[in-house]
């Protein structure tokens, strides 16, 4: 018994140049997205073009775990911050985790976290932020787990600000996890 199997039908082509023409039309006349106003955060901060760091091609003869804890500075306001060694000569560190625990007064809100990467002469190249993990409202604790992406070269470092909105922060401390590149 022979079976005929019929030959796929030529299907016509589909006609996106229409749809994707009129979505660019309607794209382009649509009025641009208006600034917030500005923050506190966002302070240092002007409009431009984008700050994009690219770290110069480099050897890596050894990699090594690494973890750093930092007991934040904590003064009865709104904030904790603290400030990470710097990388030394040679060395470039990336931040792949970074993990908080801050308490305050009863009653406080979490209102934001942030770590800021610090170039050598102080200027912020990068911000990543730090959304609650875990919230214990009773005893107003936060808890941080994020996973993160930074590069940190030689001579630069990371600070670290967790805000309450109300009440008053008593402690907090964050550990970085990543691995350390010594360069050649």
């Amino acid at each position: 018994m022979l079976t005929s199997i019929a030959a796929p039908r030529k299907k016509k082509p589909l006609q996106v140049g229409i749809l994707a023409l009129a979505m660019t039309v309607i794209a382009l006349s649509e009025e641009p997205a208006t600034a917030q106003e500005r923050t506190p955060l966002a302070s240092k901060l002007t409009p431009g073009p984008a700050v994009e760091v690219i770290s110069p091609q480099a050897t890596v003869v050894s990699t090594a775990h690494y973890q750093a804890h930092l007991l934040l500075t904590c003064g009865g306001g709104s904030a904790c911050y603290g400030q990470f060694p710097k990388v030394r000569r040679n060395k470039m560190l990336t931040v792949t985790r970074v993990t908080c625990e801050m308490a305050a007064t009863p009653n406080a809100h979490y209102l934001e976290g942030y770590i800021s990467l610090i170039n050598a002469k102080g200027g912020t190249l990068q911000y990543q932020f730090l959304p609650a993990d875990y919230v214990l409202p009773s005893y107003s604790m936060v808890h941080i787990n994020r996973a993160v992406d930074m590069q940190i070269a030689a001579r630069q470092h990371v600070n670290v600000i967790l805000l309450v909105n109300s009440g008053s922060t008593a402690f907090a401390l964050c550990s970085l996890t990543g691995k350390l590149d010594t360069l050649g």
